[in-house]
């Protein structure tokens, strides 16, 4: 979403470096050559695919120290690629995707079964997300001279580290358009990390297993906030 539209907007950087890494296995010349500029990728084409895959391992392993009976730690990321039926892909490309992506090849028929092939892919992210991203690819996405197509998947849920409890919730407003509304609210008192700056606040809150956490930031004005929002 542009600043200033209505809306909510949810964002894995981590899934669009991932898909286009894998874009980027394919790609030669003058193609290959902007993917990396825009996405800095500086290493060499093996040690990029080798580290995402890393990457990958490393994410993974951050459930063995989930503890919740409650909420299952999981964080999972799934990779595939759907191509034409008789669409010549070559290995070395499917090798590359295969070794560090966990991606495999699924044969589909775009031409002939344009809707079927839609459903079949938004299935399979379906599943993935444990039900929670239904369609991926819109009506119009997919067509008969689809060739081929990468898909990428993240799904995360995790307990608190330090629970909420219900009985703790109150009543607090919530900033919607126009004037805020009354909502009942999860509280709590507990240690975090906390920072602030000029015009912000922060938190950052623990998930179950103290490897992964939630930082949220309250912005004063938040076009002035996303204004002067850096890397560093």
């Amino acid at each position: 979403l542009a600043s200033g539209e209505d809306g909510n907007l949810v964002m894995s950087p981590h899934s669009i470096s991932t898909a286009l890494a894998m874009t980027y296995a394919g790609a030669a010349n003058n193609t290959a050559t902007q993917i990396a500029d825009v996405f800095h990728f500086g290493q060499s084409p093996a040690m990029l695919h080798a580290s995402l895959n890393a990457l990958d391992l490393a994410l993974a392993s951050r459930a063995d120290g989930g503890t919740s009976e409650t909420i299952p730690f999981r964080l999972r990321t799934a990779n595939s690629i759907w191509g034409q039926d008789g669409f010549e892909v070559l290995d070395p490309f499917l090798d590359t995707l295969a070794v560090n992506y966990g991606a495999g090849m699924h044969v589909l028929d775009f031409e002939g079964d344009t809707e079927g092939s839609r459903q079949t892919i938004n299935g399979w992210v379906e599943d993935q997300t444990n039900d929670k991203i239904k369609e991926l690819l819109p009506q119009g996405v997919i067509q008969p001279s689809t060739k081929l197509v990468l898909t990428n998947a993240i799904y995360f849920s995790a307990a608190w580290q330090e629970p909420f409890k219900a009985s703790n919730a109150q009543d607090r407003p919530f900033q919607v358009a126009g004037a805020p509304v009354q909502v009942s609210t999860l509280y709590q008192t507990a240690d975090m990390n906390y920072g602030e700056g000029t015009g912000w606040k922060a938190v950052e809150i623990p998930y179950d297993g103290g490897d992964l956490s939630m930082t949220v930031v309250v912005p004063d004005d938040l076009t002035t906030f996303e204004q002067q929002l850096t890397g560093a």
